[in-house]
């Protein structure tokens, strides 16, 4: 389990580096997916030690340094977002509209059976909502 340092130190780093997405569409089942990339493996390395998930290295166009990538996805993304968000400055909108995204999937989780229209209607709506509220901050960062 983390440590306040490493929650803090991963918001941080999460902030900066980090991004939130909701990935899918209309007609496959959107997921939660959250991913830190750099040019650190011992950063990326740390991440998945911590807080689990999967680790790969991004391709690149040649002559430009190695990007690494963590990530986690569905409801360890979630979780991971629960635990840093008291301590996000840039992303914590973002966070809320995630956790909250996670959280709806969650509840209508009966994979027996096909998502109704209203499932994914709500789903793309907050994926859509996720997106306003990313260029919302970006877009604030820069006024």
């Amino acid at each position: 389990m983390p440590n306040d340092a490493d929650i803090a130190y991963a918001a941080g780093l999460f902030d900066g580096e980090g991004s939130i997405s909701i990935v899918g569409s209309v007609t496959e089942a959107y997921r939660l997916l959250v991913r830190v990339d750099m040019t650190s493996i011992i950063v990326i390395n740390w991440f998945y030690k911590t807080f689990g998930g999967s680790q790969y290295i991004r391709s690149r166009p040649k002559g430009t340094r190695v990007m690494f990538s963590w990530q986690l996805s569905g409801p360890k993304a979630k979780d991971f977002l629960t635990l840093i968000r008291s301590q996000l400055k840039l992303k914590n909108k973002e966070a809320d509209v995630a956790i909250m995204f996670q959280e709806i999937k969650n509840h209508n989780k009966d994979r027996r059976r096909p998502r109704t229209q209203e499932e994914q209607a709500v789903e793309s709506e907050i994926a859509s909502l996720l997106r306003e509220t990313r260029d919302s901050n970006y877009i604030k960062k820069f006024q």
